[in-house]
């Protein structure tokens, strides 16, 4: 009886909900972002919710999250939104603008004048994604990252490489800001005593060299491939460099729970797969170690080491991957033997030059070499175009369509 009470509790709220989105006015001054659908503070939304606090400007933030554990985490500043409850349903329809990096739903009653900014959540990986890989994405997803493209206002980009994806791959039409990425701002900082404090919260002593071990996750659900032998990596890198070493297992989210437990974790085998923002996981690593993962961007335009770790490459574990995942000049290992000797013999400076090279003369899918459009300002651009709709200077996609 209890359970059906509730029910119909709930059935009631969310009716009363859609009549008050009917009649409400639009919340003007409210920003409303989306982290991966209910995740940490974190990703691109962050950086601009940062701006926005730093610079007084008068904006109500709000933050979508799935469980009370993460809205503890927020800074004081943000108020939480909990993911799938009647207060989410309102305020995704009538937030005057709404920040996210994947594929939300766009609600077809949102409110005209609601601003939509797609700011996606990787620059460009070697998996192939959205249309690349349609044949190999549940139907649902399709037809909704369809509707989202159709709805949304503005995508913003990082490189001509990301814009092309987005044109060719995205199913979107609509506007493309040149911005760079906000959360690539911090890349730009060279702030030391932000790297100290990042350290400091991890438990890490600032003369520690950190290796981040950052793998992406497999469609078929194995987990066999995960495994690294960390202690060894870490006496490796010690008795070559003649330093203090630690390794950040950072894994993706969609990476199953037992992975996570299959590492002995210490003073110097660090897991952060919880940790909120993985750019300053990034920002203060000095070698990375991943495999089709998109986070290796991260560190080639920060011109840091990083060695693709692959040992199903070929095997059907995870969508079809990119040409250049085998063009670009990272070292490619395939086992444990032949990761340690890339360990044991690696030279940053060397990499460094190659990748250099490599971005001078290869040509993307789109024909042409790698732009960077990261200027350490992406977080100012977008903010800048949020106050212009704010100003009435910019129309939202769903305004110019009631005036045909």
């Amino acid at each position: 009886m209890k359970k059906l009470i509730k029910k119909f509790y709930l059935h009631f709220s969310f009716l009363i909900a859609k009549i008050y989105v009917k009649c409400a006015p639009m919340y003007k001054h409210v920003i409303l972002f989306s982290n991966v659908n209910g995740k940490g503070f974190g990703c691109n939304p962050k950086y601009i919710a940062m701006y926005i606090h730093k610079h007084h400007l008068p904006f109500s933030l709000y933050w979508r999250v799935s469980n009370k554990e993460i809205a503890k985490t927020l800074p004081y500043y943000i108020k939480p939104i909990y993911d799938g409850t009647v207060k989410d349903y309102i305020f995704t329809r009538l937030a005057h603008f709404y920040i996210h990096n994947s594929r939300v739903v766009i609600a077809e009653n949102r409110k005209v004048g609601q601003y939509n900014i797609q700011t996606w959540h990787a620059i460009f990986g070697f998996k192939h994604a959205e249309r690349a890989a349609e044949d190999e994405l549940p139907t649902f997803y399709v037809n909704n990252a369809k509707l989202h493209s159709q709805r949304t206002d503005l995508f913003i980009a990082a490189s001509n490489w990301h814009e092309f994806d987005y044109r060719e791959n995205f199913w979107y039409d609509g506007e493309i800001m040149e911005s760079g990425y906000p959360r690539d701002d911090i890349y730009c900082s060279h702030d030391k005593t932000l790297k100290q404090c990042i350290k400091n919260q991890l438990g890490i002593s600032n003369d520690t060299k950190l290796l981040i071990y950052a793998p992406t996750f497999r469609d078929s659900g194995d987990v066999s491939i995960y495994h690294i032998p960390t202690e060894q990596i870490v006496n490796l890198l010690q008795k070559r460099t003649g330093e203090k070493w630690a390794i950040i297992v950072r894994l993706h989210p969609n990476v199953p729970v037992e992975v996570r437990n299959m590492f002995t974790y210490n003073d110097h085998i660090i897991e952060a797969t919880t940790y909120p923002d993985p750019q300053e996981l990034f920002y203060i690593s000095d070698l990375m170690i991943t495999d089709y993962s998109s986070s290796s961007f991260d560190f080639l335009i920060q011109n840091k080491p990083v060695i693709l770790y692959a040992p199903d490459y070929g095997k059907g574990n995870l969508r079809s991957v990119t040409s250049l995942f085998k063009d670009i000049p990272f070292p490619h290992c395939y086992d444990i033997k032949s990761l340690l000797k890339v360990i044991n013999t690696i030279d940053g400076r060397k990499l460094s030059l190659r990748m250099k090279a490599f971005l001078k003369d290869y040509k993307g899918e789109n024909g042409d070499l790698f732009v960077s459009y990261d200027d350490g300002h992406a977080a100012e651009k977008v903010v800048a175009r949020i106050l212009q709709v704010m100003e009435g200077k910019i129309k939202t996609r769903k305004q110019i369509e009631r005036l045909k």
